[in-house]
């Protein structure tokens, strides 16, 4: 076979490799299993670049899609491989932001023009960290399976503060797993009825789930599972009326 051809054979193979090139090799490390195409964009970006295409119609669609492929652009420039591999490894495309954001070049620019960044970086990182706790989330149609009842009828509930749920904005509503199970869900609307009407629907994700000075240091929910009631109670009447935790 000519060098000519062993070359054009080469590069046939080369084309055709994967574009997911992180693998785990079974002791914590990684390694890059194939090279990417070298040709043309990987058929996952280029999909990725066809969907902001169609969405970003409007004027106000096309700024927040500009302004973010530029943060991921400045990203790439500043990123050594090993940031990458650990961003490229996330679980989801939202972790990857997170990570990427999260990240001490990001923080160092973003803290150039808002010295709170990292603090809302690191609530950004609690509130998906709340919602993964203690069997994490539901949708309301999942809810509704479970319950055996109508979307709208969940929805009803969610409203008179009954069930708790955050806001996915047009993608509609979470809702934290652990209130369903035997020994809080009989008991939720009452300790719901016994916190400050002002506390947010984030705010009650957050008693549940965190130490509470009240219960010696155990979660509410915690406390609802071993059938302490009245403490639970107690900790929501202190709840974000005398800066309780």
């Amino acid at each position: 076979m000519s060098t000519a051809t062993k070359d054009s054979a080469s590069n046939k193979r080369r084309l055709r490799a994967r574009t997911d090139l992180v693998a785990d090799t079974g002791n914590g490390t990684l390694r890059i299993e194939r090279e990417p195409r070298l040709a043309s964009p990987s058929t996952e970006l280029k999909a990725a670049f066809d969907r902001l295409h169609r969405l970003a119609q409007g004027d106000l669609e096309t700024v927040v899609a500009t302004r973010s492929l530029n943060a991921i652009a400045e990203f790439l420039e500043q990123a050594d491989s090993r940031l990458l591999k650990e961003v490229a490894t996330a679980p989801t495309d939202i972790d990857v932001l997170l990570k990427e954001l999260s990240a001490p070049e990001s923080v160092e620019v973003l803290r150039q023009h808002d010295p709170l960044a990292n603090a809302r970086l690191r609530g950004l990182v609690l509130k998906r960290e709340m919602l993964e706790a203690e069997g994490g989330a539901m949708t309301t149609e999942e809810v509704a399976k479970l319950l055996r009842m109508t979307v709208q009828a969940v929805h009803k509930r969610r409203k008179a503060r009954k069930l708790i749920a955050v806001s996915l904005g047009r993608r509609g509503y979470l809702f934290s797993q652990w209130q369903f199970e035997d020994k809080v869900h009989p008991v939720l609307d009452q300790v719901l009825a016994t916190l400050d009407v002002s506390v947010s629907d984030w705010g009650l994700v957050s008693f549940f789930v965190n130490g509470n000075i009240y219960l010696d240091g155990v979660s509410p929910l915690e406390a609802l599972r071993r059938g302490n009631l009245e403490g639970a109670l107690r900790a929501a009447r202190a709840y974000g009326t005398q800066g309780a935790p």
